[in-house]
């Protein structure tokens, strides 16, 4: 089984990480969004592992989901022309990881591209592959990120059920905000 997730905080990153949500708390989503590009690219030159940043709060989290929560926050316009702008290369990036079978391009797709249609569909994807291998926690923790998102697979009755199940079986509840 490969690895996904790197442990500790990686203080490069981190930096950027902090960057990217002073920016969001004072409205500026052009600079979250160069933030959140920068650091998805470190995560290209570390082969695609995630890594844990520390939020606000001081608590520790998987910065893969940390960027998808923080795309949740963009403002309707913005998340429309970031659809616009990225959306070809989102599709691509999905397919190729489609194509691949490989978990990590397919995290790496939901994380960077989230918000727009191929990342949310690349996120119920992961979601469902790490329920395939038995990772409910994780898996509960992008669909959490899907319906706090709103994304139109979340609205199907099927997938609610699904939810609602890996949500009990988790133990994770609708109060869950931060993944």
């Amino acid at each position: 089984r490969r690895v996904l997730f790197r442990s500790g905080v990686r203080k490069g990153r981190q930096a950027i990480w902090t960057r990217a949500s002073q920016a969001a708390e004072e409205g500026e989503w052009d600079d979250v969004l160069q933030s959140l590009d920068e650091w998805h690219d470190h995560s290209t030159e570390d082969d695609n592992e995630d890594s844990l940043v520390r939020l606000s709060d001081g608590t520790l989290t998987s910065g893969r989901l940390a960027a998808a929560r923080l795309l949740t926050q963009l403002p309707d316009e913005q998340r429309r022309e970031r659809e616009d702008r990225v959306g070809g290369r989102a599709r691509t990036l999905l397919d190729q990881a489609v194509q691949s079978g490989d978990l990590r391009e397919l995290a790496v797709a939901a994380s960077r591209y989230f918000g727009t249609h191929a990342g949310y569909d690349a996120a119920n994807r992961l979601a469902t592959r790490l329920l395939d291998n038995g990772d409910f926690a994780l898996a509960a923790r992008w669909l959490l990120l899907l319906r706090d998102a709103d994304a139109v697979v979340s609205r199907e009755p099927a997938w609610q059920k699904r939810t609602q199940l890996v949500l009990s079986v988790t133990g994770l509840g609708s109060d869950e905000k931060n993944p």
